[in-house]
């Protein structure tokens, strides 16, 4: 491999570690030493085309580290190519690694990286942008001699006279890369390492300007001010302080109509959260409903990051209320639900529990066969949570495990079989199931959840037998306590069916006062606008 390669690899390393590790300035330091050593042997030229990139007209592999994104992000800043001159400056190295790997304003043409260029003074490096009425992805064997030919007949070489820089204005940076210079020390080749840009507005400010302008120079300069300054919070510990700013950033995201311009705040919340920061996001989702949405969107960006980070506050003994919000949000996201089956592998049986319990109430049907090795266990919470689960997923296996849970010595799992059954869609075949479960039930707890689940099945037999169940004793010999009429009451009220109204207007009128009360009560419900529905059987009308 001659240098010419072995440069344009180096400098594309350079670029991916400043794109996706900007913090790893030790890596950074290791890369631009090695491309200053290369770039003595002689002048190169990289140029881009639509799937690869060459160095003096020879063909870089793009499965080197970094080519596949440095081509990336020349088309986005609108470059063709970038020249490195013999013994070029580390100063000038970097500068340009940085312009490349920066956020691009969109369809300037390559103008914005050219005036940043001019502006750090890199007189080493040039670029030349792709002419923009020429093919956006030139052909493959456009050789490098055609390429500058072209650009020459266009005028679009941008030479790099050094009264040019003289004449432009120099940004704000400039003194600022002194000042951080000053303060962080340094100095020698690698000196310009400390001359990142140092923002000279609280981040509130330069949010509130991102939120109303759609300008992309304003908003790529805006987002690398936050990027800093996030970084600078993150570092003394402020994670609410970048909290806020990824945040903000993911309510702006979809409210931006140019792709470019949401790819860059994509690209700074990617940069920005960190999983100390996501852990931040996901812990607030409970208390504050405002922006639960825009916390979610976060977690959801951040993929499997985002998804470790609530299926942790998931497992952490939250409030009933709280965990049903992090199971939702799971479901948004698509890395939710392999987070949730990572999780049955940890080694702490609450982390187990709740995973599981939470892949049931999400009907997970992949999570059938890792469930089932639960049920084996140490741990009896597991197993039970395991069962319950796998009850709720409606496949055939979860049917098994409801039947031989009907039957389970404990009695709140026979409570949980009758739940899950009448949470099934196939009505027809979990009502017989149950009908036989009551017949041989005998705590009073269990026969009242076999009643209720009687009742949201609403099928004509299973209200039938609730009819029954409410009737008066007919003999003194019949066992019925008004503890079990009463449940059969209100599970007709939840039937909501014509002949459950029928029934209720009957028992309206029992010797019973507590029977009589219920009865009235299951029928003012059916006034009620949260009491309106219909079931498997028809709606429930009044017809007077």
């Amino acid at each position: 491999m001659n240098h010419t390669v072995i440069l344009a690899r180096q400098f594309a390393q350079l670029t991916w570690l400043l794109l996706h590790e900007p913090a790893n300035t030790e890596e950074q330091k290791t890369a631009l030493r090695a491309l200053h050593n290369t770039a003595k042997l002689g002048t190169v030229s990289l140029s881009a085309t639509a799937d690869a990139l060459q160095a003096n007209g020879e063909a870089v592999p793009t499965v080197l580290t970094g080519v596949k994104d440095l081509l990336v992000q020349m088309s986005h800043h609108g470059l063709a190519m970038v020249t490195i001159e013999t013994n070029a400056k580390p100063a000038d190295l970097l500068a340009t690694a940085r312009i490349i790997a920066g956020m691009p304003v969109i369809d300037d043409g390559g103008a914005a990286a050219e005036e940043q260029r001019v502006a750090a003074g890199a007189t080493t490096v040039r670029f030349a942008a792709r002419p923009r009425f020429l093919p956006p992805n030139p052909p493959r064997q456009t050789t490098v001699t055609e390429m500058a030919s072209l650009e020459m007949e266009f005028g679009e070489v941008f030479d790099d006279p050094l009264e040019q820089a003289k004449l432009r204005a120099t940004p704000r940076s400039t003194q600022s890369i002194n000042a951080v210079a000053e303060r962080r020390g340094g100095g020698g080749l690698f000196e310009q390492f400390a001359a990142v840009r140092v923002p000279t507005e609280s981040y509130d400010v330069v949010l509130a300007r991102i939120e109303m302008v759609h300008d992309a120079g304003t908003i790529a300069r805006g987002l690398e001010d936050l990027i800093v300054l996030g970084e600078e919070a993150t570092k003394e510990g402020k994670v609410a302080v970048v909290a806020e700013i990824v945040t903000r950033l993911a309510r702006r995201e979809p409210q931006l109509e140019h792709f470019e311009n949401r790819r860059a705040l994509g690209l700074a919340m990617q940069k920005l959260a960190r999983p100390e920061v996501l852990k931040y996001v996901a812990a607030q989702l409970p208390h504050e409903e405002a922006t639960r949405n825009d916390h979610v969107a976060v977690l959801t960006r951040a993929g499997d990051a985002g998804a470790d980070a609530l299926v942790e506050q998931l497992t952490a003994g939250t409030h009933q209320g709280d965990r049903g919000i992090y199971v939702e949000a799971l479901a948004q996201s698509a890395a939710g639900i392999p987070a949730l089956l990572r999780a049955l592998n940890d080694t702490r049986w609450f982390v187990v529990r709740n995973a599981a319990t939470a892949l049931g109430e999400l009907q997970v049907a992949d999570a059938e066969q890792p469930l089932n090795e639960l049920l084996r266990h140490g741990e009896e919470r597991v197993r039970r949570a395991a069962t319950t689960a796998l009850m709720r997923l409606g496949t055939s296996r979860a049917l098994e495990m409801i039947q031989k849970a009907l039957t389970d010595s404990v009695a709140q799992t026979r409570i949980q079989a009758a739940a899950a059954l009448a949470a099934r869609k196939d009505v027809r075949t979990s009502a017989p199931h149950l009908l036989r479960a009551l017949d041989g039930e005998k705590d009073d707890e269990v026969q009242s959840a076999l009643l209720m689940a009687l009742g949201r099945l609403a099928t004509p037999d299973t209200v039938g037998r609730l009819v029954i169940a409410a009737a008066p004793k007919r003999g003194i010999f019949e066992r019925k306590s008004t503890g079990y009429r009463l449940s059969a009451v209100s599970a007709l009220g939840e039937a909501r069916t014509p002949e459950s109204l029928v029934a209720l207007r009957a028992l309206a009128s029992d010797k019973d006062a507590d029977v009589r009360n219920a009865a009235a009560f299951a029928i003012a419900r059916h006034g009620r606008p949260e009491a309106q529905g219909t079931h498997a059987t028809g709606e429930w009308q009044d017809d007077g």
